[in-house]
């Protein structure tokens, strides 16, 4: 194996192990995500917490979101507000909204 063929060799050998890394960097993202989304449908469905504490979990979510993935949140709004909106308003039944005029058509 001449140099060139090593230096390529070495390259490779650390462009993978990057790849690597960030698609488990991903991985955990995504998994911390979901660990924050079944916590806050947990403390809708399993809590007596009232509406502003439960709203200050998802505010505090949607910042830990935004922080990591700038600019998605209309895709948060979209998936995760609509999402707890739609557990609250079924298991609740007080007739509050959870925050009002924050997401897409408020």
């Amino acid at each position: 194996m001449d140099r060139d063929e090593s230096w390529e060799a070495f390259e490779r050998g650390i462009f993978e192990t990057v790849d690597r890394r960030e698609r488990e960097r991903g991985w955990e993202l995504a998994e911390e995500i979901r660990r924050r989304a079944d916590r806050i449908v947990s403390l809708i469905l399993h809590s007596d917490l009232p509406r502003v504490d439960v709203e200050i979990e998802i505010r505090g979510f949607r910042s830990f979101v935004a922080s990591k993935l700038p600019g998605k949140e209309e895709l948060f709004d979209g998936v995760y507000l609509a999402r707890f909106r739609r557990i609250w308003e079924q298991w609740r039944r007080g007739g509050e909204r959870l925050l009002p005029g924050l997401g897409p058509g408020e």
